[in-house]
């Protein structure tokens, strides 16, 4: 599974499988491979169905990254 890709599901996952704008895949096309690779890592140790502190935190910093950058 490519960088992009382990994002977008973890953000799927975290969304209850409601499909993104493509609007975000566009924007995620557009980060280097320094900022994949943070929102891959974090996206990685985000839980897909636990929605306590720690995922909604990991799931706040990965949006926050993409609209920012």
């Amino acid at each position: 599974m490519s960088e992009i890709d382990e994002i977008l599901s973890a953000l799927e996952s975290k969304l209850e499988r409601r499909r993104l704008p493509e609007k975000t895949k566009e924007k995620l096309s557009t980060l280097s491979d320094g900022q994949l690779s943070l929102l891959a890592s974090l996206s990685i140790r985000m839980p897909r169905d636990d929605h306590g502190i720690a995922g909604d935190i990991a799931f706040l910093l990965i949006t926050s990254l993409i609209v920012l950058s």
